[in-house]
Parts: C-alpha cells; sequence; structure tokens
C-alpha cells in the first residue's frame, strides 16, 4: 500500500473511532454496589453496612473509591477538541517552559488570585513528526502585549503563530504591567518527506526531517539487544517513535518500534539508548515486556512522550531519568510494576503526566517531587504502594489532580500541602492509610475534591486554610485517627457528601463558618464524638441525609437557622445526648425528608432524653405542631413525637394518613426517655389512617405496615386503639385486627402477658409481630384457623421461638425439629 492511501486510511478509522467515543458516555469514576430498596445492585458506590442493632441505623455508608479502569479509560481517551480530523499525525501537547517558575499569591478576602509574577507557557499543534505546518500558542496568566509575527488574542493572553519550517527561537512577552519573560519556540519536527527510508544495515527505518536530523521510525532487525544510537547512516537522530502510534486510544494501541500495528514486544530483552537523542516518541517502547534490568533514560532527552514504557513489566532494575527532563507524559511507564529502588526527578521537570508512574509498585523509599514541579496529573502514582518513606512536595506546586497518589499504603510521617496548591483532586490521597504523622494544609487552598484523603490514618488536630471555599464528597471519611475540634474556616460554602464520615476520633467542638451553604449526605455521619453544641449558622440551606447521624457525643444545644430550607432522612437520627427539651422547626423549611409525602426518621432518638416539644415557626406553610408533636401543615402526615412527652395516651388527630418512620419509637421507653411512668403507653389511630402492607421509602430494609415501622422496637406503648367508627379495623386488648376479626394487623412491641388470638383469625400479617420478640414479655397462641402467615411474619416468629409460640394441634403451621416454622401442605 502507499504511503499517502496508508494515512488516508488511517483517517478513516480514526473518525470512525472517535465518531464511536462520542456515542459512549464516559463512566463514574467511583465503583462497588449500592444498596437500594433492601436488593444489592450493580452500581458506582462501593457499599458498606454497618452491622448495627437497629435497622435503621443499616444506611448507606458511601465510601468512594476511584476505580483505576474508568480512570484510565478516560486517560486514553483523547478530548475531541484535541484532534486534527484532516491529519492524524497531529494532537495536542503542552510543553512548559523551563524559564517559567510561577508563585502565585492567594488574597484570602477574594476568590481570585492576586497575581504578581508573569506565568506562560507554550504548546504546539504537535510535538511528534508532520508534514504540515505547526502552530504554536503560548498562553499566560495576565493581559500581553503584541509580539511581532505573532496573533494576540481577543483576551490579550493569548499568542499563536504558525510555522512551515523547523526553528528555534527566543521570543520576549511582556505584560501589561512590563513583567517580560522569555519563552523559546522549537520547532524540530517537520519533514517535507512522507517516505521512510531503510538504513544501510538493514537496522531501522528512519524519515528525514527538515532540520537534517532524523527520527527512527521502526526497527526492523532481529537483535535482542537492541542500542537506539544517537547517530545513524550519518545523520543525528533527534527522536526515535512510530509516528502511527498519535491518536491511540489506550496504552494497548500505542503502536511501538516494531511496525505498523505492533503493540507488544517479547524478543527484546535489553534495551540501551544513547545520549544525544531528545524525544522518545509516544509508545515507542510500550508492551516491550521482556527487557529486563536498568533502565537509563539519557541526559540529551527532554520529553518523554505518552506511554512510552507502558506495560514494561519486564523492566526489574532501578530508573535513571534525564537531568534535563522537563515532562514526563501520561503513562510512561504505566504498570512498570518491577521498577525497583528509589525514584530520583530531575530539577528540571515541570509536569508529571497521567498515569505516569501508575502501579510502579516495586519502587521504594521517599518521593520527592522536586521545586518547579507544577502539576502532578491523574493518577501519577496512584498504586505505588512500594513508596515506605516520605512524600515531599515543592513550593511550586499548584495543582494535585484526582487520584495522583490513590492507593500508595506505604507512605509514612507527616504530608505538607504547600501554599501554592489552589486544588487537591478527588481521590488524590485515599486510601493512603501509611501516613501516621499531621496532615499540613497552608493557605492558599480554595478546594478540597472528592475523598481527597479518604481512608487515611493522619493523626491530630486537623487545621484547614483560611483560603477554603469547598469541602469535595468524602474528603476525609474514615479519617479515624484525627483528633480534636474541627473547626470549618470561614470562607467555606459547601461541605460535600461524607466529607467527614465516620471521623470517630474528632473529640472536640464542630464549628461551622457563616459562609456556609450547604451539608452533604452523611457529611458528618459517625463522627460520634464530636460534642457540645451542635448551631447550624445562618445562611444554611440544606443538610443532606444522615448529615449528623450518630454524632451521639454531642451534649449541648441543636439550633436550626431561618434560612434553612431542607433536612435529609436521618438528619439528626441517634443524636440521643443533645440537651433540647424543644426542636423549633423554622418557617423557611420547606421539606423534611426525602419528598413531601414521607420521611426517614429525621428526629429519630435525638435529644431523647429531653425532648418533650417540637415547635414550627410561626408563618411555616408546610409544617405545624399540634400538642407538641410535628406534623405537615395539612395534618396528613405526622413526622414526629417527641419521645419524653408527658402523658400515658396520645389520640393521633384525624386526617393523618402517614406515619413517619419511627415516628413513637422510644417513646415512653424508660431506657431511652425521661418520661417513665408517665410516657406514652396507648395510641388511638384515626379513622384516616389505613395500615400499608409496603413501606414507600429507599431505607426500608423489610415489607411491612408502617404502623411497625412508626413504632420500631424501643417504645413504651403497648396498647393501639381505634374509634367505634372506624371503618377497617378494631382492637381487642391493644391488637390491631380487621373489622371483620379475620386478619391480625398489629401487636403493640411493648405488649406483655399471654396473647391468645381469637378463633376465626385467618391471616397474620408481615408486621404483626415486628420487634415483640425484643421485650421478650409476651407469649402468642395461635389458632387451628390460621391458613396463612406472610413471611416476614414467620421470621420474627421464628425470633420469638418455640418457648414463647404456640400452634393449635391442627394448625397447618408447625414448629419443626430445629425450631423453626414449616407449613404443612396438606
Amino acid at each position: 500500500m502507499k504511503h499517502k492511501e496508508k494515512k488516508n486510511t488511517k483517517k478513516i478509522l480514526l473518525i470512525i473511532l472517535l465518531l464511536l467515543l462520542l456515542l459512549i458516555p464516559f463512566s463514574c469514576t467511583v465503583f462497588g454496589t449500592r444498596y437500594e430498596n433492601g436488593n444489592h445492585s450493580s452500581g458506582n458506590i462501593k457499599k458498606e453496612i454497618d452491622s448495627l442493632d437497629d435497622y435503621d441505623d443499616e444506611i448507606e455508608d458511601d465510601f468512594m473509591f476511584v476505580d483505576e479502569e474508568s480512570l484510565e479509560e478516560e486517560i486514553f481517551n483523547p478530548d475531541v477538541e484535541e484532534l486534527d480530523f484532516k491529519d492524524n499525525y497531529r494532537y495536542s501537547y503542552t510543553n512548559y517552559n523551563n524559564n517559567t517558575n510561577s508563585k502565585n499569591d492567594y488574597n484570602s478576602n477574594e476568590s481570585n488570585l492576586n497575581i504578581k509574577d508573569l506565568v506562560a507557557s507554550i504548546s504546539y499543534s504537535t510535538n511528534s513528526l508532520t508534514y504540515k505546518t505547526v502552530v504554536a500558542t503560548i498562553t499566560s496568566n495576565k493581559e500581553l502585549e503584541e509580539v511581532k509575527g505573532w496573533t494576540l488574542s481577543e483576551d490579550k493572553k493569548t499568542l499563536t503563530k504558525e510555522y512551515s519550517s523547523n526553528t528555534e527561537e527566543n521570543v520576549t512577552i511582556k505584560d501589561k504591567d512590563g513583567i517580560t519573560k522569555n519563552i523559546i519556540v522549537s520547532i524540530k519536527n517537520i519533514s517535507s518527506q512522507d517516505k521512510e527510508k531503510i538504513g544501510t544495515d538493514g537496522e531501522f527505518k528512519y524519515i528525514v526531517l527538515d532540520s537534517g536530523e532524523i527520527q527512527l521510525t521502526r526497527y526492523i532487525g532481529s537483535k535482542t539487544d537492541l542500542t537506539i544510537p544517537a547517530n545513524y547512516d550519518g545523520y543525528k537522530v533527534y527522536a526515535v517513535g512510530n509516528p502511527y502510534t498519535i491518536g491511540a486510544t489506550s496504552p494497548t494501541q500505542a503502536y511501538n518500534i516494531f511496525g505498523d500495528d505492533s503493540t507488544t514486544n517479547t524478543a527484546i530483552t535489553k534495551l540501551t539508548i544513547e545520549d544525544g537523542i531528545t524525544v522518545i516518541e509516544e509508545g515507542a517502547f510500550n508492551g516491550c515486556s521482556k527487557i529486563t534490568g536498568n533502565l537509563t533514560i539519557p541526559n540529551s532527552v527532554t520529553s518523554l512522550r505518552s506511554f512510552v514504557f507502558a506495560n514494561c513489566t519486564g523492566l526489574n532494575g532501578t530508573l535513571t531519568l534525564s537531568s534535563n527532563l522537563n515532562a514526563i507524559e501520561k503513562g510512561a511507564f504505566y504498570k512498570c510494576s518491577n521498577l525497583k529502588g528509589n525514584l530520583i526527578l530531575p530539577s528540571t521537570l515541570k509536569i508529571i503526566g497521567r498515569l505516569s508512574f501508575d502501579s510502579c509498585s516495586s519502587l521504594t523509599g521517599d518521593l520527592i517531587i522536586t521545586e518547579g514541579v507544577e502539576i502532578i496529573d491523574s493518577g501519577a502514582f496512584q498504586n505505588c504502594s512500594g513508596f515506605n518513606g516520605h512524600l515531599i512536595l515543592p513550593s511550586s506546586l499548584i495543582e494535585i489532580k484526582r487520584v495522583a497518589f490513590s492507593r500508595c499504603t506505604g507512605f509514612i510521617g507527616d504530608l505538607t500541602i504547600p501554599e501554592g496548591v489552589k486544588v487537591i483532586g478527588a481521590g488524590a490521597f485515599q486510601i493512603c492509610s501509611g501516613f501516621n504523622g499531621h496532615l499540613v494544609l497552608l493557605d492558599g487552598l480554595i478546594e478540597i475534591e472528592r475523598a481527597a484523603f479518604g481512608a487515611t490514618n493522619f493523626t491530630g488536630v486537623l487545621h484547614l486554610p483560611g483560603t477554603l471555599e469547598s469541602i469535595g464528597d468524602y474528603a476525609f471519611t474514615e479519617c479515624k485517627r484525627l483528633s480534636g475540634d474541627l473547626i470549618i474556616p470561614e470562607g467555606v460554602k459547601s461541605i460535600g457528601e461524607a466529607a467527614f464520615n465516620k471521623c470517630t476520633g474528632l473529640t472536640g467542638i464542630l464549628s461551622l463558618p457563616r459562609t456556609l451553604e450547604s451539608i452533604g449526605d452523611y457529611a458528618f455521619n459517625d463522627c460520634s464524638s464530636l460534642k457540645g453544641d451542635l448551631i447550624i449558622p445562618e445562611g444554611v440551606k440544606i443538610i443532606g441525609k444522615c448529615a449528623f447521624q450518630q454524632c451521639s457525643g454531642f451534649n449541648g444545644i441543636l439550633s436550626l437557622p431561618s434560612t434553612l430550607e431542607s433536612i435529609g432522612n436521618f438528619a439528626f437520627n441517634h443524636c440521643e445526648f443533645l440537651k433540647n427539651t424543644s426542636i423549633t422547626i423554622p418557617k423557611s423549611v420547606k421539606l423534611l425528608g426525602s419528598s413531601s409525602t414521607v420521611g426517614s426518621h429525621i428526629f429519630y432518638n435525638a435529644a431523647s432524653r429531653n425532648i418533650t416539644e417540637f415547635k414550627v415557626e410561626e408563618g411555616s406553610e408546610y409544617f405545624k405542631s399540634s400538642d407538641g408533636v410535628l406534623l405537615t401543615k395539612d395534618g396528613t402526615r405526622l413526622i414526629q413525637y417527641p419521645t419524653s412527652k408527658l402523658g400515658n395516651t396520645y389520640v393521633i388527630p384525624e386526617g393523618v394518613k402517614i406515619l413517619d418512620q419511627m415516628a413513637f419509637s422510644r417513646a415512653g421507653s424508660s431506657t431511652w426517655s425521661s418520661s417513665g411512668d408517665n410516657g406514652l403507653r396507648k395510641i388511638i389511630l384515626p379513622d384516616s389512617y389505613i395500615i400499608s402492607t409496603d413501606i414507600p421509602s429507599e431505607y426500608t430494609k423489610t415489607k411491612g405496615n408502617t404502623l411497625e415501622v412508626s413504632l420500631y422496637k424501643y417504645t413504651g406503648v403497648n396498647e393501639i386503639g381505634v374509634k367505634d367508627t372506624n371503618p377497617n379495623y378494631k382492637t381487642i386488648d391493644g391488637v390491631v385486627y380487621s373489622k371483620d376479626g379475620t386478619t391480625i394487623w398489629y401487636i403493640p412491641t411493648a405488649k406483655a402477658g399471654i396473647l391468645e388470638i381469637p378463633e376465626g383469625v385467618t391471616t397474620i400479617k408481615a408486621g404483626a409481630v415486628y420487634a415483640v420478640y425484643a421485650t421478650n414479655k409476651i407469649t402468642i397462641t395461635i389458632p387451628k384457623t390460621v391458613i396463612n402467615i406472610d413471611s416476614y411474619a414467620i421470621t420474627e416468629l421464628n425470633h420469638i421461638g418455640p418457648s414463647k409460640v404456640t400452634f393449635a394441634k391442627d394448625c397447618i403451621y408447625q414448629f419443626d425439629a430445629s425450631g423453626n416454622i414449616v407449613k404443612n401442605s396438606e
């Protein structure tokens, strides 16, 4: 096939590939299973469900792990805008100028950078072999003056120039303040010849560049001990690499120098690169899995392109990098899992690309990121679990991207994030469980993204910088050794989902800033040792589900702000030692729970030993308080009965159709409330209430009736009553039956003594005997007329056991020899 025909074929294939990529939605960066509606299903979150006594505590614990495979899929798919559809050799690459040494100062009173220095970088439309012109682009952080021969953008921050021949020149740029900077433009890879030549020794193919240098494009010899020469066939070698690798969408598609479609090689067992070569092209030695021993990148090399040594799993010696290296691009040493010894990075380095050292798990010792490095890209060192010393970050660092050091479990000691860092990416240090010192975050940090420090073992007090504006999802989740007070600084507007989930070592007060607007789901879930008051500041509009669940250490007052609009399910679940005798719902609140029609024990066991009433601020359009009980404004939904409210009997108002989960649980229980003998013992149902057999909530583990869930295990209620006018139910000795007496709907949990279910009852509903075993104060006899026991009711009767449950001799249900209830099929 002729070369131009080959080029056209590759163009068509590339376009088809890109169209397919556009049709495939990018997968999420987390993985695992989610527990929904009582079932485990495949999803994007790893689910951990604690084995707690109460099923209401069996919550979602969405600890986030970034998925390596989905990250790799993203890394190796080039952005569409980076490709030139007209030329499959061309792609975008950023070359950070060696003269650029940025030092940005952050003004803590504003969200904008107070920039003193002129910071600029240069990028090219291609840095690889091309047969067309190359566009150089200088990008600045400040407005620039015009430069002769260059085109200045409308915002005056970008200069562009097209080059048709190889050249090297020094360009001086000047900003509006008169600060100047020199930028070196180096174009060496343009060739007007598009045909490969074969060397006189028959070892290599190459293309002559217009600069008079060559690029070695193929190795066609038969040696297993391969030397890449700095001079070949009378030419100086500028670069080595297969030009058809450009545009590869994964490391396995990054063609190496062994053919047009070669992505692996097992013949080469030793590799030597001579000093004098400037560039090792993309994927040049990708998949050369049998190369062993040490690897030395000579000092003449200034850039390591993408995937150059990816999957070289046989390399089992030390890695020596060029002292003049300014960029290590994406996947350069991806999965070189057997490289050994310390990693010494050169002082000239500016950028460490995505997945550049991913899974280099045998590298050891300290990892010192040298001064000058500005960006550590996504997954750069993830899974490098062999590092067993300290991690030192430079003052020049601006950004640590997502999962940069994820699962680097061997790092020890302190970690200091320099003041130049503005963003710590999602999962940047997640599961770096070996850190056993302090985490030092200096002013300058604006955002901590998702799971940035999740499941690390930093010790001591966490000092968050005053420049911080947002704390992302799972940012510090399960950092159990952090201790002392938790002071969220002024300026923070949002605290993400599970940001401090299970930070059980925090033993001081929680101080939230006046700038705060939202508190995410599980934000402080199970921060069980935080103490003192829980003051939600003015300005907060959203408190997410489970935000303060299991925060049993709070022993002061809960105060809700006048700006609050919604409180999620389980928000204050088990904040039992709060001292509130009353909780006031601001008139601004529009939503309690997951919807306007049902909630999941938002205040269950909150201040249970003290609370006697709920109040609603006058003017609320959505909620009301009736005799201290919290209801929706229209009176159709009863949200919460105050646990320590005095009075033995409560008549649920007519019109109530829904009882929220745990609405009455722990009410009147001497263990959980201060009401004692004067606490709740009897509930009278309204005619408007229909017992349901299906709980409309994602958090309910079991199917049953809402009466069972609203009362739950721990309550002093031992009797249910209904009015004579009730069209659906009747009660006998405090037990709820259908009006015709054929169905038993509910036995109060606290009921004691002997219950003889009457003859004529044929059906025992799912929630009828729910949790009566918890008190162990009742015995039940079941008549022969019962022919249908719901499967869940059978489970509960099995809990009570044959010593407390007796079946009539002729009943089709009986206990077998193992003590389990079985149904006689006859």
